[in-house]
């Protein structure tokens, strides 16, 4: 335990709506919508049907 690679993942679903900012340490799966900002250590996951409109900063991006 405590390693990176145990992390688990942070999941927006298809009826989450989020406004404002997101800071964290692990990756984050989009599959609702978020508008504003996202900063993260690790990975944003944006899936089919995830609507993003947002300024991004995070290791890398996946559409």
């Amino acid at each position: 335990m405590g390693e990176e690679s145990d992390m688990a993942s942070t999941v927006i679903g298809n009826t989450i709506q989020v406004v404002g900012e997101i800071h964290g340490d692990e990756d984050l799966v989009i599959l609702g919508s978020v508008q504003g900002k996202i900063f993260l250590k690790e990975n944003i996951i944006i899936e089919n049907s995830g609507r993003v409109e947002a300024d991004l900063e995070s290791k890398s991006v996946s559409i």
